[in-house]
């Protein structure tokens, strides 16, 4: 190792010289003084720095990651659409693949369940219109001083407690599929209907149909599966040291989509069988593009590329816990500092004090890091 020497003086006695390494901030400010024939001899030769156009870079040339991936659905765009009472499906109005309106009639279930409901709602409602009533005729009976006021009280909770078995009971037929034009509907006995007609809760399309006409199904089966696709994402397998380069707001290009998407999440765990990492994007106006369950190839680039330069992966080398290059100008070699970005494809993207078209470093990097640490003299020409 290079050392530096400085006078030391002790009281009384002499001079001395003090021996101490070059510090980080020493190698990275010195200068390598080697000349055409030294660098000729050290095997030293030399790249040029591209400036990174991370969204015009093409396949393989180390500007992008090209990853494989999986369309799926996000978990918030999805809806099930579950059977709410036991029947009979009496119609499909729906086929897969057809998009369908908000509110717009899927599937109608024929079942007894569903008049049982009409039935106890029809009930709980003359119930609590009853209880209703008793309770402001006594309420006048006591201002009168006819009644007390604990048969007052009591008529109240009566009412209080029709009320609450009233809305249950809504609830219940809410449950079970009807809307509230269809609660609305049902007055007295006369207005039940043995089949309730479920919606789509939201705009979207049917990606799968799990039932037929004319099929029973109990409390809780699947029916269909409906799908905002507006926004869909792209599940990729990364290596780790690839994952280790990606952060959420990369851009990701897909062929045939009109706009870009961007990473918002990597998975922590590796998958134990093909020991990749998932990496999550969220692809906008995905609808005419993608489809869920679709396989493709995903282009991953950096979410700012500005003051970025690509050099050869072997121009990069570590001292004293920071990446370095070595710029090649009229006086030999200077170690110019950088931030590794990311790595790929045999490419470094890095940040520093490097224009682009500026010549690095690209092999014989051990001669000059051994010259620049000051471990051995600069090879000699023969």
């Amino acid at each position: 190792m290079r050392m530096t020497f400085s006078q030391c003086a002790l009281p009384g006695l002499f001079l001395v010289l003090c021996v101490g390494p070059l510090s980080a901030a020493d190698t990275s400010a010195q200068k390598i003084p080697m000349n055409a024939a030294q660098l000729q001899a050290g095997g030293v030769t030399f790249s040029a720095t591209k400036p990174v156009d991370a969204g015009v870079a093409p396949a393989g040339a180390g500007y992008s990651l090209r990853l494989s991936g999986r369309v799926v659905v996000p978990n918030a765009a999805l809806d099930q659409v579950l059977a709410p009472v036991e029947g009979r499906i009496e119609a499909l109005l729906v086929d897969p693949g057809q998009n369908v309106r908000a509110g717009q009639a899927l599937v109608r279930i024929r079942s007894a369940q569903v008049l049982e409901l009409q039935s106890e709602l029809i009930g709980a409602r003359a119930r609590a219109q009853l209880a209703s009533s008793r309770a402001q005729r006594d309420q006048q009976l006591n201002a009168e001083g006819i009644i007390s006021r604990n048969r007052l009280l009591e008529s109240q909770a009566a009412a209080t407690e029709a009320e609450a078995a009233l809305r249950a009971q809504s609830q219940m037929l809410r449950l079970a599929g009807f809307s509230e034009a269809a609660l609305a509907r049902i007055q007295d006995a006369g207005d039940i209907a043995p089949a309730v007609t479920l919606a789509a809760p939201r705009a979207g399309r049917v990606l799968q149909q799990s039932v037929t006409a004319g099929q029973s199904v109990a409390v809780g089966d699947p029916l269909l599966r409906v799908a905002s696709l507006d926004r869909l994402w792209i599940e990729m397998q990364a290596t780790r040291e690839q994952a280790q380069g990606i952060a959420a707001g990369d851009a990701v290009a897909v062929a045939g989509c009109p706009d870009a998407g961007r990473v918002i999440a990597s998975a922590v765990l590796l998958d134990a069988q093909s020991q990749t990492l998932t990496v999550r994007a969220e692809m906008p106006r995905a609808a005419d593009c993608l489809a869920p369950n679709q396989f493709v190839e995903a282009q991953v680039s950096p979410r700012a590329a500005t003051g970025l330069v690509a050099v050869p992966e072997a121009s990069v080398v570590q001292h004293a816990g920071g990446s370095h290059v070595f710029l090649r100008d009229a006086e030999g070699l200077q170690p110019v500092a950088v931030k590794v970005e990311r790595r790929a494809g045999g490419s470094a993207w890095v940040r520093g004090n490097l224009p682009p078209g500026a010549q690095v470093a690209s092999s014989g990097l051990a001669a000059i890091k051994g010259s620049w640490l000051g471990l051995g003299a600069a090879p000699q020409a023969p």
